[in-house]
């Protein structure tokens, strides 16, 4: 990463701290900003946990703490915590379904994430409820919030269940959340942020497109896309469907068992199915699916 053009901090540019950081002296000073209230779930960096502003109790938000001992390299590990800021609060605008970050401290041992705090539900939660209009709801909010991610130039790279959460548990605003695998490309963006400049932010070497951007380890928009449509399938199934389903017996599970509910969503989820859906549904090659801003113009969508 680039470090921030000096002139920023003089009013030369408009280019400013995108969230200021708060430096703890000792990890129990974290208590003097935030209280815990109870533990939402445990990662392999560390727990997260529901928490009160103490300068406003009225505030309640979700606290990731990360335990820098675990990380396997201090210096990567502090690149993918900053780029996730960057792209959280610079380079993409606010929007309803993305989960905002708040705050951030950093103490000795461990560093303190604070973003919007949801309900403990996922879409899989909500796979067995859904029906032609909640569905047609909330795969409308997230194509519009990938939409807006893709024209920032903005790749999410990790789009699953346990990272869209609901707002409240009555399943009517998703989140997404989790940004940690994402990527930022500006020869994607189509759109900027603020007057955003990734020169100011990113060294040219990181600007540099990749040397084979097909590669199966370098993020494409097209794998999120493909993720989606596996989501939408999963919505008109009315449940989870396994990743992992191979063999002869694959298709024939897809059309009984995982059988999209055709008589409740109607022709135009089905239409939308067959453009964007996994095997047998949709298109078994990549370059055959739509980029999100025509999936975004759907009929079914719209």
């Amino acid at each position: 990463m680039a470090t921030p053009n000096p002139g920023a901090s003089q009013g030369i540019n408009k280019e400013e701290p995108f969230l200021k950081a708060k430096i703890l002296k000792d990890d129990k000073d974290i208590r003097l900003h935030y209280r815990k209230q109870q533990k939402l779930g445990e990662g392999s960096y560390g727990g997260t946990f529901a928490v009160v502003d103490r300068r406003n109790p009225v505030v309640r938000l979700a606290m990731k703490v990360q335990t820098k001992s675990c990380w396997g390299s201090p210096e990567e590990e502090a690149l993918r915590l900053f780029r996730e800021l960057l792209i959280l609060n610079r380079i993409l605008p606010k929007h309803p379904n993305i989960a905002q970050m708040k705050d951030m401290l950093i103490g000795p041992h461990n560093v303190y994430i604070l973003q919007e705090l949801c309900s403990q539900e996922t879409l899989e939660h909500f796979y067995p409820v859904a029906n032609g209009v909640s569905g047609c709801r909330i795969f409308k909010q997230l194509i519009d919030a990938f939409n807006v991610m893709h024209q920032h130039g903005v790749v999410h790279w990790d789009v699953r269940e346990s990272n869209i959460l609901f707002a409240h548990s009555d399943f009517m605003q998703c989140k997404i959340i989790d940004f940690g695998q994402s990527a930022y490309r500006p020869e994607w963006a189509t759109k900027v942020n603020d007057n955003f400049d990734p020169r100011n932010w990113f060294t040219s070497e990181e600007l540099a497109p990749p040397p084979d951007p097909n590669a199966p380890h370098v993020p494409k928009k097209v794998d999120d896309v493909r993720k989606l449509g596996r989501i939408l399938h999963c919505i008109m199934a009315g449940k989870y469907v396994p990743h992992t389903l191979l063999g002869s017996d694959a298709a024939i599970q897809m059309k009984t068992i995982y059988r999209p509910r055709v008589e409740v969503f109607g022709a135009q989820a089905v239409s939308l199915l067959r453009m964007i859906g996994p095997p047998p549904f949709g298109p078994a090659r990549d370059e055959d699916l739509p980029t999100i801003d025509k999936i975004h113009q759907h009929m079914w969508l719209v």
